[in-house]
């Protein structure tokens, strides 16, 4: 899959996800049994049925309220990867809290190699990165996932596919889209965990690249019966990318791709796109073109705008980084929200570029700082508490709370922290390995 990043620490590909699903429940609290307790209940049960009986022959409304059944506790999802001497592994863990404590990565699920996860209506879907295979999982009345349906794309000559938000996109229970490794967009129900169709598309430009170059770009996003992303073509290698890119937009009810429009304003919009509470979604780049800006002269990133009720980029509005951040380039605009956005800016000024640098040596060392931003005023300034950090950052916002993954250089160590309104910020909690992905299951 073109969107699925590779993920190899070598190449510096990531895959991440920004994905919340299920119901708002609240965590309940139940008592030990007290008799005393008890017999006020009894009590007052009894004080209840005399009014009620009053109230009956006084003409009221007699229905008495039905009890509310008590909630479950929400379960959420965190997805870790372990690089070991030899071989990866991935441990998907549930989890009973948003604070995490004791995290115990072999109680959770163990997949070969590095898997990707999204969660939607219920249900945990799950690829393992190696084979071209959805796995859906259901969680248990005991709280326990188990398997519940597969779904193969090998039909359509892909060798792996991704499930998380950079490559699927759930448009509803029964319909999602998957990017294929040529664009074209795979077509499934995720309830009956079948392949029901594709929208092929076209570019102009596919004969005449160098063969080096796939075609990649932004995630997907879906709003009414509308999904929109970008595409454009990247070499893994050189990290150099085509200034030809694309704006495309799909009609999610007759499945069909309605416009492929030229943007060229800012380059490589490959992040995972960020949406607020009213429906405004932000295009930005991840930081592979951060190379290209440093070492080649090419233009600096900046981000792009899609507000509420139009299939068109706003022509008048642009985030530029190093207008906002003092100088430094940027990448990676999340949304929290109330309109505040986060994003990563990177320290040039802490390094020196050699000839022979290759853009792994440019981009990958702890020169990146966290940044927030509130998108009306368009002011940025850094987050305090968090440190440097490579080009790696992922941020989650669930039941209103904000985190931000940072892992270490050695990718074996995870550090996360929960960022607050007023721009500060304070360490929540720490994972062995790489975790990028933080879900609400219920």
């Amino acid at each position: 899959m073109f969107f699925a990043r590779c993920l190899r620490i070598a190449s510096l590909c990531l895959a991440c996800a920004l994905a919340a699903a299920g119901c708002d429940d609240d965590s309940d609290t139940h008592s030990k049994s007290d008799p005393d307790h008890d017999r006020e209940h009894d009590s007052a049960d009894a004080s209840a049925s005399e009014d009620l009986d009053a109230a009956v022959a006084d003409g009221a409304d007699a229905s008495p309220t039905k009890p509310t059944k008590p909630t479950k506790p929400g379960k959420y999802v965190l997805s870790v990867i372990v690089f070991g001497p030899e071989i990866t592994n991935t441990y998907v863990t549930l989890v009973d809290s948003l604070d995490v404590k004791d995290l115990d990565l072999k109680q959770g699920i163990e997949f070969a190699g590095q898997a990707n996860v999204a969660a939607y209506g219920g249900w945990l879907y799950i690829s393992d990165g190696e084979s071209p295979v959805i796995t859906r999982y259901r969680l248990t009345d005991e709280d326990k996932l188990e398997q519940d349906g597969t779904v193969s794309f090998a039909n359509y000559g892909e060798i792996s596919v991704s499930v998380d938000d950079t490559v699927n996109t759930f448009i509803s229970k029964t319909k999602a889209y998957l990017s294929a490794s040529d664009g074209t967009t795979l077509v499934w129900n995720p309830e009956e965990m079948t392949i029901t169709g594709d929208i092929p598309i076209e570019f102009k430009e596919t004969k005449s690249l160098p063969e080096d170059m796939s075609l990649f770009g932004s995630s997907g996003f879906a709003r009414g019966n509308r999904l929109y992303r970008t595409y454009f073509w990247f070499d893994w290698a050189t990290y150099d990318f085509t200034e030809a890119q694309y704006f495309a937009t799909y009609d999610t009810e007759k499945d069909q791709l309605i416009s492929l429009v030229p943007e060229t304003r800012c380059p490589a919009l490959s992040a995972l796109v960020a949406a607020d509470e009213k429906g405004t979604a932000y295009f930005s780049n991840w930081f592979y073109n951060l190379a290209g800006t440093l070492q080649k002269g090419r233009p600096s990133a900046c981000a792009l705008r899609l507000k509420p009720g139009t299939d068109e980029l706003d022509a008048d509005w642009a985030l530029e980084f190093p207008k906002i951040a003092d100088g430094h380039e940027g990448a990676q605009l999340s949304y929290a929200k109330n309109d505040k956005a986060l994003f990563a800016a990177f320290h040039q000024e802490e390094i020196t570029i050699k000839d022979d640098d290759t853009p792994y040596d440019i981009v990958a060392g702890p020169h990146w700082e966290a940044w927030s931003l509130d998108l009306k005023t368009q002011e940025a300034k850094p987050i305090e508490g968090i440190d440097r950090m490579g080009a790696q950052q992922t941020v989650f916002t669930i039941e209103g709370r904000t985190f931000l993954f940072a892992p270490n250089q050695d990718f074996d160590l995870t550090k996360v922290y929960e960022v607050k309104a007023d721009g500060t910020s304070s360490v929540a909690f720490e994972i062995e390995g790489w975790s990028r992905a933080f879900l609400k299951l219920r």
